[in-house]
């Protein structure tokens, strides 16, 4: 893939824009979403994505073992009582999320709050989080959406690199 510098500076504008539209698209959605709380969506995000590094990742793709679990994960209340899962989740706290997202941690401790009545994380004794099986099933349509489109903006990218 090419650097900017590498690019006719008409394709960077372009590249740019498209890039662009899909965020400004995406943070709309979340925004309405979250009833307009983006700090929310930003705690969750970070949360769920911290949790599911050992499970899905760039650089690990399920097996058969792991893709049954995820599925038998769907039926369960929390991940912790799936044992092929439940051992992998890593845990946060709201100190290290405070520190990744740059959100002061008082706030952190609210919004975490809202999301627990919401369902979406659960939060242990040491106060350890972990998202639970319902965001994923909350937000199913939401993520079918984004990844249309996301899927859509990059075929016109695929389009503008293919340009003379």
């Amino acid at each position: 893939m090419p650097s900017d510098r590498q690019l006719q500076p008409e394709k960077t504008r372009q590249l740019y824009f498209l890039i662009n539209e899909f965020i400004l698209w995406h943070l709309n959605r979340v925004r309405g979403r979250f009833d307009g709380d983006l700090d929310s969506a930003l705690i969750l995000g970070e949360i769920a994505h911290f949790n599911m590094q050992k499970i899905i990742s760039r650089h690990h793709k399920p097996d058969a073992i792991m893709s049954e679990a995820l599925a038998h994960a769907k039926t369960a209340k929390h991940y912790s009582e799936v044992p092929d899962i439940g051992q992998l989740i890593r845990h946060c706290n709201a100190f290290s999320i405070s520190a990744s997202t740059g959100i002061p941690r008082e706030t952190v401790r609210r919004k975490i709050q809202w999301l627990q009545e919401q369902g979406w994380i659960e939060k242990n004794a040491k106060g350890h989080l972990a998202i639970t099986p319902l965001p994923a099933e909350t937000f199913k349509e939401f993520n079918q959406e984004m990844l249309a489109e996301f899927f859509n903006i990059y075929e016109h990218i695929q389009t503008v690199l293919q340009q003379d």
